[in-house]
């Protein structure tokens, strides 16, 4: 919630600042831009791997493609407070989240103010890890979990290991502050597949692998995705 006001705070901000500027930007084929999408704007599950940065690049003066990555990791150790005679072994949670988009942009007219829509294509890949925090005198065998049936949950981020890809159409605006700066807004109506990776639980020596299925969803974005582009 703090990422999503500060966010906002900055648009404000440089919006008020820069609104009695006279803004034109120059767009036209072979622009380009680096791309910063402010992470906590969140998308549906099927599109919560989009945020990233990535580079926008235009094939003519109303028609971009734009390509994105994310790379997100996450742990947490689980601490043991044994009273002697006991000892105890620590446990912990893992997740990583590697990812990509590529879209495309066909804008409505070359303003400060530009409305666009377009569609595009996402995939990513989540992996899980979990140990159990032990206490005893000994401890007994240490569980591991990979990719957890029931997911992960990390700081209050949820993770479930498995892959996704998926198509989308999308429409938003893109508004100028200054000719080599803007920040963009938009809506996604989406299908995604969800591959869930297999679960694998070890005790000891013995490892025993659950399989799992895939989910297909459709719907639309709950909320926004908010851009800050950087032209050079």
């Amino acid at each position: 919630m703090r990422k999503i006001v500060a966010a906002a705070a900055v648009f404000v901000l440089t919006s008020s600042v820069c609104y009695g500027q006279e803004v034109t930007p120059t767009v036209a084929a072979g622009t380009k831009a680096l791309l910063f999408e402010f992470d906590g704007l969140n998308f549906i599950r099927a599109n919560n791997f989009q945020g990233g940065a990535g580079l926008k690049y235009f094939l003519s003066e109303m028609t971009a493609i734009r390509g994105s990555l994310q790379l997100a990791k996450a742990n947490r150790d689980i601490l043991t407070n044994p009273v002697a005679p006991n000892t105890g072994v620590n446990g912990s949670q893992d997740a990583t989240t590697i990812g990509a988009s590529v879209a495309l942009e066909r804008h409505l007219r070359t303003a400060r103010l530009s409305p666009y829509y377009g569609g595009g294509v996402a995939f990513s890949t989540t992996s899980t890890e979990s140990k159990n925090a032990l206490v005893g005198n000994p401890p007994g065998a240490q569980t591991t979990i990979k990719n957890n049936g029931a997911g992960e949950n990390i700081g209050g981020v949820g993770y479930q290991g498995g892959s996704n890809i998926g198509v989308f159409g999308l429409m938003g605006f893109e508004f100028f502050v200054t000719k080599d700066v803007s920040f963009s807004a938009e809506y996604r109506l989406g299908f995604t597949n969800t591959s869930q990776k297999d679960q694998e639980v070890t005790i000891g020596t013995t490892t025993t692998t659950t399989k799992t299925g895939s989910i297909q969803l459709l719907g639309i974005a709950s909320s926004g995705v908010f851009t800050m582009a950087v032209y050079f």
